[in-house]
């Protein structure tokens, strides 16, 4: 135990070491493995919690910064409590896989697509665009083109012209979803 806390305690693992076998401790040989085998749930719930500070340092959030509430799926039958630390907020622990829906909710047009190619009429077909709904939109998408009609005219909008915006849902709440490994992680928003 010295040999692991030196770099950490130098002074009092020096002195316990040293009262135990004589001899300095910063000159022995860092121990060997034991070869015992790790633990999946444990390195799962690393892995989760790496991943939990990397979603709040993406957010711009701050590390101690409270998560509104978090899911985690896997069939380790995870122990979150330690979890509960890095996000600061309860955690919960289910087994099988979420069920999640994707449900497009805004569509953004792509000016600099729609602009040049429409000149006059991109004012039109933005507002078009707006008030369509979103879903009918991506549903355009899929097909290749998407079709706006302005003043009685169809006109032919490309999919890139258009950025639907996409929310992720679970049990009817707006959720991220972070892949690790084999857990899924639905962080509530």
């Amino acid at each position: 135990m010295t040999r692991l806390l030196a770099p950490f305690t130098p002074f009092l693992c020096e002195e316990i070491y040293h009262s135990l076998r004589g001899e300095s401790v910063h000159v022995q040989n860092w121990p060997k493995d034991s070869g015992a085998a790790v633990d999946p749930a444990g390195l799962t719930i690393k892995e989760i919690a790496a991943a939990l500070r990397r979603y709040k340092a993406e957010k711009g959030m701050a590390l101690n910064a409270p998560l509104p509430g978090i899911v985690v799926y896997s069939d380790l039958g995870l122990e979150t409590v330690d979890l509960q630390g890095v996000a600061n907020s309860r955690v919960e622990s289910r087994t099988g896989q979420p069920e999640i829906e994707m449900r497009p909710v805004a569509a953004k047009p792509q000016m600099k697509i729609i602009g040049p190619r429409f000149k006059d009429k991109s004012g039109k077909i933005i507002n078009a665009l707006s008030r369509m709904d979103p879903a009918e939109i991506a549903c355009q998408m899929a097909t290749g083109l998407i079709k706006v009609e302005v003043n009685g005219e169809v006109l032919k909008v490309a999919p890139e012209a258009v950025e639907v915006v996409v929310e992720t849902l679970s049990s009817g709440e707006a959720v991220d979803v972070l892949q690790v490994g084999s857990a899924t992680v639905l962080v509530r928003r």
